[in-house]
């Protein structure tokens, strides 16, 4: 099969700069080399010889497979409606019988929250992809509708356009010759003429961009990834498929570690729950330590390594590890070359910023390191906050100019886990992140020089924590105190960055503790991002507004909360701070206080008078919900205690908090809710109860914990589907781990496992009382439900040991 003309974009193990053009340029197939590397030419301009499994690296994404002729016959699109479509064909994994074509599924169709499998091959079974509600999108830019075009490097239309150097309009996408590659050329219109040109057709570019239009966004992660390596030798378990993912097993990388090294746990929830599979397995509160710095203690016969985080030991997969660097002011490092992981890794160092993925893979300067370790990292006149772990030592490089474009923030729910649809893989910015980036940026000035004194050098001195400076300053241009730099007053900075003598000298000067910096952040919420509790007293006690909010409509009470600052909790509930005030994503502080496990703070907001424990979030959570969900069995006693009555209540979906704690497993909440008396059989909107949405995830414990106190294990949902037809038919999340550990760490992940746990669960539940003989609404018992031969062939077994039939 040929996959001359396949249209392209920058893959996962891309290191060519901008050679494309930049993140979402495409280009075309020109060649393949037949030693897994293809030439491609960019829509650009550029082109270049690129590897596609040369070496382990894959360095380019399908976007486009129309060119290569790759056409499903006799599969039509269950939303346009179109028959033998081209390119990439999506199967729904909810919906019997439903696919889309890549149109209709990069636009929008069908229900977002659905797992879909990416079938790339006519006639391959396809890919599981992560859910389109929680995946990043990218604009693909080059030769599409509208954009200029002039002659390419294979033009041979003699002067039809006008002549060298003349620029055309692309009109539409089109089929070229007759071998009805759909999107394999384009219709132009010259000054003087128009025309029909190659562009994939046969591996041709007849054209080159000299401005690039955009076209309809696409799942960045989603797309195949171009591996051209040998087919396997019989009896191979990796796919003949030329252009299907890698999944062959490789070897990972694990960093050289030695006790007491300082690590941080550097993979996304998903993905970290697949690598501990056989790895000391995974505990729900390991979440809570994504991101977070330990210490190696020791190591394991199997190359595990025990880590200690704030006196917690956990055995982990080597893999999930990276090492800390040790690093000082003017030391030249590499950002790491995998954002999925480094946006984990920024978690509680800094937040991820959207414009932070520019700086993936490339050279900076450390400016400033602060007490917590967090580095600031300049790159030109910018500079990012970033986990040191984030970084590797690149002596001798040269620091990137990178031009960084601000996008409009999207602040994101502090909520996590899954309930029903939630996918909770928020690229939000917070503000915390926005003004560290804003603080970075003032360790990029220059040294004070001769000229006058203006605000920046005000500013630029209390960034450098120089009392005797900033009082000179004042003294000489008092009016100076609460003007601007970058955005930040001298008041701002020296509360963020904790410069307690500095906070001390300006709030005596009489500086406006109401001033704000462009994101709405006032010098309360600034010490409070960085839990500087004392310079958070000295702002209060000078008479700042408690209950201002910022752009994102968090206040200092919701940064307190956040941060686990028990005494300026206290003290603005003190001073009558609203305690149910709703942030941009309906988070109130108790929200807050739940997300962060701040148990204390649970208890002191709960102490309040006019707490209100049914706001609901924007994403549907309850208070009450939310610590069901995230697994804090402390807020689920306190809420309880003070409030029996909400163990039943329901959210919009007719979850009840037990439905919450059994979707995502956690045995300590069911254990605590139905001390509480909770309804075990409650029903949501569906008619599913608590132990329908057990087994649909595989969770054998949690199963037991219901079934043990009295769950109904033959009561059937608005399917008719028991806990046993759920239990044999589902899949947990999607599996979007095992396609996420794929991606960052090349190794593959089987399903064997969950197999096991489900064929015992139902086991399980035919011992207690699970009939085998109830049909479904589409007429099936549970064996003709079950699509796994083995778990089939399992359950017949065990029904005819213990004299069962079906």
């Amino acid at each position: 099969m040929s996959i001359e003309g396949v249209r392209v974009v920058r893959g996962p193990d891309w290191h060519n700069g901008d050679d494309d053009g930049g993140e979402g340029y495409v280009g075309t197939v020109t060649q393949d080399n037949k030693d897994n590397t293809v030439e491609v030419q960019w829509d650009m301009g550029n082109d270049g010889c690129y590897n596609t499994g040369n070496g382990g690296k894959c360095e380019l994404r399908v976007l486009d497979s129309c060119p290569a002729g790759l056409k499903h016959n006799d599969i039509s699109c269950d939303s346009c409606s179109k028959k033998s479509f081209t390119g990439t064909r999506w199967k729904c994994q909810t919906c019997e019988d439903f696919d889309l074509c890549n149109v209709c599924y990069t636009g929008y169709k069908h229900v977002l929250q659905h797992p879909f499998l990416r079938i790339s091959v006519p006639g391959g079974k396809g890919i599981p992809v992560s859910k389109r509600s929680g995946s990043k999108k990218i604009k693909p830019y080059g030769i599409f509708p509208e954009a200029k075009v002039r002659r390419g490097v294979n033009w041979n239309y003699g002067d039809q356009d006008g002549g060298e150097g003349e620029i055309g309009t692309v009109k539409v996408i089109k089929d070229y010759g007759s071998l009805g590659h759909e999107r394999d050329s384009v219709d132009v219109e010259w000054p003087s003429n128009d025309g029909i040109y190659r562009v994939g057709y046969r591996g041709k570019v007849d054209l080159l961009c000299v401005e690039a239009a955009g076209d309809t966004e696409y799942y960045r992660d989603h797309l195949l990834v171009l591996d051209t390596r040998p087919e396997p030798k019989p009896g191979s378990t990796k796919s003949p498929l030329p252009l299907l993912p890698t999944l062959r097993r490789v070897k990972t990388i694990i960093p050289q570690l030695q006790p007491g090294d300082k690590v941080c746990l550097g993979l996304p929830e998903i993905a970290l729950k697949e690598v501990q599979k056989g790895h000391g397995g995974w505990s729900m509160r390991m979440r809570d330590y994504i991101g977070c710095h330990g210490t190696v203690k020791s190591f394991e016969d199997n190359g595990d390594v025990l880590v200690t985080f704030a006196g917690k030991e956990y055995r982990l997969n080597a893999c999930a590890v990276v090492k800390i660097p040790s690093l000082k002011v003017g030391d030249v490092v590499r950002i790491m070359d995998n954002e999925r992981k480094v946006q984990a890794m920024q978690k509680s160092h800094g937040g991820w910023q959207s414009e932070m993925a520019a700086l993936i893979g490339k050279v900076g300067k450390v400016v400033k390191i602060d007490s917590d370790g967090d580095v600031a990292v300049a790159f030109g006149e910018d500079a990012f906050v970033f986990n040191p772990a984030c970084c590797m030592l690149a002596k001798g490089e040269k620091v990137s100019e990178v031009s960084v474009v601000e996008s409009k923030p999207k602040p994101g729910g502090a909520s996590g886990g899954n309930d029903d649809d939630d996918d909770d893989d928020d690229e939000g910015v917070d503000a915390a992140a926005a003004l560290g980036h804003l603080i970075a940026k003032m360790f990029v000035l220059k040294e004070l020089g001769k000229a006058s004194v203006g605000p920046q050098h005000l500013v630029g001195a209390a960034a450098k924590n120089d009392i005797n400076l900033v009082a000179r300053i004042l003294n000489d241009k008092p009016d100076l105190i609460d003007q601007k730099h970058e955005g930040l007053t001298a008041l701002i900075l020296s509360s963020h960055e904790g410069h307690v003598q500095i906070v001390q000298l300006l709030l005596k000067a009489g500086a406006n503790t109401n001033v704000t910096e462009a994101k709405g952040n006032n010098a309360l919420m600034a010490a409070l991002m960085k839990k500087h509790e004392i310079i958070a007293v000295l702002i209060i006690n000078a008479g700042v507004n408690i209950d201002a909010k910022n752009m994102f409509d968090r206040t200092a009470l919701h940064y307190a909360a956040t941060n686990g600052c028990l005494t300026i909790l206290k003290m603005l509930l003190d001073r009558v701070a609203d305690p149910n005030t709703q942030d941009e994503a309906g988070d109130t502080p108790l929200h807050d206080a739940i997300c962060a496990k701040f148990t204390s703070g649970v208890e002191t907001l709960l102490a309040s008078s006019k707490i209100n424990l049914k706001i609901i979030n924007k994403k549907g959570h309850p208070p009450l919900h939310l610590a069901a969900m995230i697994d804090h069995e402390s807020a689920v006693s306190l809420i309880l205690k003070k409030y029996p009555d909400l163990v039943n209540s329901q959210k919009e979906d007719g979850f009840t908090p037990l439905h919450v704690a059994a979707i995502n497993d956690n045995t300590d909440i069911i254990e605590t809710l139905l001390k509480f008396e909770a309804n075990v059989d409650a029903r949501d909107k569906n008619n599913n109860t608590a132990l329908h949405l057990a087994a649909h995830q595989g969770y054998l414990n949690s199963t037991k914990l219901l079934v043990q106190n009295g769950a109904n294990v033959n009561v059937q949902d608005n399917d008719g589907d028991t806990p046993l037809h759920t239990c044999v038919t589902g899949t947990r999340h999607g599996n979007n781990g095992a396609v996420l550990a794929q991606l960052l760490l090349g190794v593959e992940v089987s399903n064997a496992g969950e197999i096991n746990e489900r064929t015992n669960l139902a086991c399980f539940l035919i011992q207690n009382g699970g009939s085998v003989d109830i049909r479904n609404k589409r007429n099936r018992d549970v064996l003709r439900s079950c699509k796994n031969e083995k778990m089939t062939n399992a359950l017949r077994m065990f029904a005819a040991k213990h004299c069962l039939e079906f």
